[in-house]
Order: C-alpha cells, then sequence, then structure tokens
C-alpha cells in the first residue's frame, strides 16, 4: 500500500513539472513570433531576439544593446536636469 502511495506521488510530481515545462515552451514560442517596435530607432524586430528593459510593471524592448544604452542615456539625461 505504501509502495502505491510512493508511486502515485511520484506521477504526480513528474506529471506537474512536465506540464510547467511545457507551457514555458509554449510561452517562448508565443513570444518568438510577437513582433515590437524599438523604443529608441524604431525598427520592428521578433520580441525574442531583442533586449527587455523592465520599468515598474512595464516591458520596454530595444532592437539591440546600443538602443538600450542610447535610451538609458537619455532617461538620465532627464532625470539629472
Amino acid at each position: 500500500m505504501k509502495y502505491l502511495i510512493l508511486i502515485l506521488l511520484l506521477l504526480g510530481v513528474f506529471w506537474y513539472y512536465k506540464k510547467k515545462r511545457v507551457k514555458a515552451k509554449q510561452e517562448q514560442k508565443s513570444r518568438q513570433m510577437e513582433m515590437c517596435a524599438c523604443l529608441s530607432c524604431g525598427i520592428f524586430f521578433p520580441q525574442n531576439q531583442g533586449k527587455i528593459l523592465k520599468k515598474g510593471s512595464q516591458e520596454l524592448f530595444f532592437c539591440s544593446d546600443k538602443c538600450l544604452k542610447k535610451y538609458l542615456f537619455k532617461e538620465g539625461e532627464r532625470t539629472c536636469s
């Protein structure tokens, strides 16, 4: 009886992690298909290939490190003035 409970428990844990992994893959796949515009230069690019800056509850997307740094530099000028 205790082996049956142990097997059921292990199956439940396996099922939970498998479901979690499948959900993560689906989210990643949906992100690959989404296009967004760079806040710095305006070019459109796949979301998963860009750089993300989290600002509060917002996610800001940039096409490259160069554009992200450019945006951060401009933001720094605004807050210092």
